[in-house]
């Protein structure tokens, strides 16, 4: 799986948007019944809100952001029962947001997927890869063939194809 989430087909940008949508059975009704990919709405509303939830000190939990968000939405709040209320409309929306949230901040780092292109580009140019681990690829050409390889060797080449990489020159 791709770090790297595709163009959203639906974008709630305020929670404005994302109550009209929950509370629009005909909006979430098109994505149970598979006429609308899932995994792409996207609601930088709720990217908010994780973002304030890191910069209160704590780790996001999908939970806790669901929760903040019913708070929020004026939602009552599935916390007695915590596991009666995953599957929900609003859970999708909390996971979508994360998985956006860090495939925008990987964008913005300048990262890119790996593939046949950016191994040319670095072969040419003189470039080391460096993946979203921090791990320094060294391109090296065997037999017309190019090769993302650690730095000091010349067997155990690594698969960039979809991970996270970018240019470091």
């Amino acid at each position: 799986m791709s770090e790297f989430k595709p163009d959203p087909v639906l974008t709630l940008e305020s929670m404005e948007d994302v109550r009209k949508w929950l509370d629009n059975p005909v909006g979430w009704s098109r994505v149970i019944d598979g006429k609308m990919d899932k995994w792409r709405i996207k609601s930088p509303w709720i990217i908010g809100l994780i973002d304030e939830i890191e910069s209160s000190g704590q780790y996001p939990y999908n939970a806790e952001v669901k929760w903040l968000a019913e708070e929020r939405l004026g939602i009552p709040s599935g916390r007695v029962k915590r596991d009666s209320r995953e599957g929900t409309p609003l859970s999708l929306l909390v996971y979508n947001a994360q998985c956006y949230r860090r495939s925008d901040k990987l964008k913005a780092m300048g990262f890119v997927a790996g593939d046949e292109f950016i191994l040319q580009r670095a072969y040419q140019s003189g470039c080391k890869i460096e993946t979203c681990n921090h791990t320094l690829l060294t391109v090296k050409k065997i037999n017309d063939t190019l090769y993302a390889m650690p730095p000091r060797k010349r067997k155990w080449a690594v698969n960039i194809a979809g991970v996270p990489v970018r240019l470091v020159t």
